[in-house]
């Protein structure tokens, strides 16, 4: 679980004081968020708030104002918690059936497909397209739904800091998502 949190560039501004009471306290924060409900929020998406707050929590603490630091992480929580929930209603849209080969368009306004945005997939064979459609099942039933809005997004030109801002993720957290999706391309591809 952690291993996510480990390698965003918040965490690594942290302090090796800092970054040891991140990692101490990271179960705690789980816990917390999980005593709260945001509509249409997913599983994967609160505990990248509970991460978020974890880490900003562990950058300002300070062990001498007479705070836990456990008080202090569910007191951040609860407000993010309550600040998110004063935002309109997030209405969850149905994902839709992602292609590799459709055509989408690239920051330059170049048609592109999402095999070429998804870089160094060399594994594919582009020539191949009975294997390559078939594929495409394969991968919309692989992919969760943030994945997919990842991949979507991607699909219309978007980078990956205006997609971290769009989801209000951090970037290196849709790196991860963009390597997970990678993987499982690969992985789809090499059992084909």
């Amino acid at each position: 679980m952690f291993y996510i949190i480990a390698e965003s560039k918040e965490y690594k501004r942290l302090t090796q004081e800092q970054q040891s009471l991140a990692e101490e306290h990271i179960q705690d924060a789980y816990n917390f968020i999980s005593k709260y409900y945001l509509p249409g929020w997913t599983t994967f998406e609160m505990k990248a708030l509970a991460e978020d707050v974890l880490l900003r929590v562990a950058r300002k603490f300070n062990p001498n104002a007479g705070t836990k630091f456990t008080t202090y992480l569910h007191t951040s929580i609860s407000r993010e918690v309550a600040t998110q929930s004063k935002k309109p209603y997030r209405k969850k849209e149905l994902p839709t059936p992602i292609s590799l080969d459709d055509p989408s368009y690239g920051v330059s306004g170049d048609e592109i497909a999402l095999i070429d945005m998804l870089e160094d997939m060399d594994a594919f064979k582009l020539d191949d397209y009975i294997r390559f459609t078939s594929l495409n099942q394969e991968l919309d039933d692989t992919l969760n739904d943030q994945e997919k809005r990842v991949v979507e997004l991607l699909k219309k030109g978007h980078n990956a800091t205006e997609i971290a801002k769009m989801l209000k993720l951090s970037n290196s957290r849709i790196h991860i998502i963009i390597n997970k999706v990678k993987a499982k391309v690969e992985e789809i591809v090499n059992v084909a």
